[in-house]
């Protein structure tokens, strides 16, 4: 055996001549792998001009003199490139990043753990602490999500943040007077967050329980007021709601009790015309429907009904912008009893040709401008009029269906879903700017033929994440 099993440092042979040469050699090792360090792991190929001892963990796709070394360290040792193939549970810190991570024996990844954050007073001393996972970057936080849960049964209620989850705001922690400490097992403090960003915080949780709230409840003192703050389930509820009418928009409706003919409730308004025309509760026709509305045309021949948001409430490029309802056509579309159906974002309550607008429509007898008469579903996108018609190959039918409609955050891209899968996307006529401004919600019109026509609602939902904090 000449080397050791886990680090392989050479061993002196018996009668080794020159034995210093071996020993330094393997001196020379320890120093490059004990307290592993790299200054990046973002280089695919050698600096130009390395110092003695640097350290690199090379990337992907490796070139020239690190060419087949993927994921390996690179020591510039005495004017050579020395490489070192990682073993499962190394770990190894990066300097530019301010990250630590270890290798599981395919590649390296983030690494867990658990330090504690105290609320600290002014006189030094601590109450109460959470768990954290000390992977998360305070000083650049790329995201984080938050819950209310038990990481060591001895802590009881723990707030408990993980790192890197996607889609939420990025959260840095300037020093002040009002500050969380975050601490690691020996009492060293690796960063703070003021009071104003422990809400912050608080107001990303999801799904909290109902916590255990007592005097050695996560505390924040502000001590310019010289007193303290305690965490209730109530201050929860506040912070999550203000962080949510700040970070985006939500609405739901269930339709669990009669539309409303007017805004004023925040509810969604309903717009009829013609004899009967209206939207009201229906019986439910499955034990998964939590209220049912139906909209009917009525007996005119060119009754509409409209369950819907106001006309201007909502304008794409600054939110990722999600509609989605769960809806029935209960009698299809026919020549002698003729109506459209339009469902998403819409801008006009009275007509089928919307101006500003991503929506599906139903048009059997091909009444909208730019559409085909068909019986299955079809995708439009409209900016000032300017229409993208696309053709599902999803036919209309009396069942239950689940159309969802998505627009990217830049307003340049919208996707169409029916149960959940995507049948077709526009990139074309996606309202934007000043006066493209639009709604939500939907419309039934008739154009032949004067016997009622049906759409039932089960549910209708419209949400946004804001790229910028209101």
């Amino acid at each position: 055996m000449s080397e050791t099993t886990h680090l392989g440092l050479p061993y002196l042979a018996a009668a080794q001549a020159q034995k210093h040469v071996t020993h330094n050699e393997a001196l020379a090792m320890l120093d490059g792998l004990v307290q592993l360090s790299v200054i990046s792991r973002g280089l695919t190929a050698p600096p130009a001009t390395p110092d003695e001892g640097d350290r690199y963990l090379i990337a992907s796709a490796a070139s020239d003199g690190w060419a087949g070394r993927d994921g390996m360290i690179a020591l510039w040792l005495a004017g050579l490139w020395r490489f070192l193939a990682p073993r499962e549970g190394w770990t190894l810190w990066v300097d530019d990043e301010d990250v630590l991570l270890s290798f599981d024996g395919s590649g390296w990844n983030p690494t867990s753990g658990v330090v504690a954050a105290y609320a600290a007073m002014s006189d030094g001393s601590s109450t109460a602490h959470a768990t954290l996972s000390d992977t998360f970057n305070f000083r650049a936080a790329p995201g984080l999500s938050a819950s209310i849960g038990s990481d060591d049964p001895s802590h009881g209620d723990n707030l408990l943040i993980a790192p890197d989850l996607p889609g939420l705001p990025a959260l840095t922690a300037p020093a002040g007077d009002d500050e969380l400490l975050v601490h690691d097992a020996s009492g060293a403090a690796h960063a703070r967050l003021t009071l104003a960003a422990a809400l912050k915080v608080a107001g990303l949780l999801n799904d909290v329980a109902d916590p255990e709230v007592s005097a050695d409840t996560l505390l924040l003192f502000d001590h310019s007021a010289g007193d303290a703050g305690k965490i209730t389930p109530a201050v929860l509820d506040f912070a999550r709601s203000q962080a949510r009418g700040r970070l985006g928009f939500e609405f739901f409706t269930d339709f669990i009790q009669d539309t409303s003919s007017t805004a004023s409730d925040n509810s969604l308004v309903e717009v009829n015309s013609g004899i009967g025309a209206a939207s009201s509760p229906v019986a439910l026709t499955g034990s998964a429907q939590v209220g049912v509305v139906q909209s009917t045309t009525g007996t005119t021949s060119t009754g509409r009904a409209a369950l819907a948001s106001g006309t201007s409430v909502l304008r794409f490029g600054a939110a990722v912008w999600l509609f989605e309802a769960s809806l029935q056509v209960p009698t299809l579309s026919t020549s002698g009893e003729r109506f459209a159906l339009l469902i998403g974002f819409i801008d006009t309550h009275t007509a089928v040709n919307q101006a500003d607008a991503a929506y599906f429509l139903y048009d059997e007898g091909g009444v909208a401008l730019g559409s085909t008469a068909s019986g299955n579903w079809q995708c439009v996108t409209a900016n000032n009029a300017t229409r993208s018609v696309s053709a599902t190959a999803t036919a209309v039918s009396t069942g239950f269906v689940r159309l969802g409609i998505a627009v990217n955050a830049a307003g340049t891209s919208v996707d169409f879903l029916i149960d959940g899968s995507v049948v077709a996307t526009h990139t074309a006529n996606v309202p934007t700017g000043s006066g493209r401004d639009t709604g939500f919600g939907g419309l039934i019109i008739k154009s032949i033929g004067t016997t009622a026509r049906a759409v039932n609602y089960d549910y209708m939902l419209a949400t946004a994440k804001f790229q910028t904090p209101r």
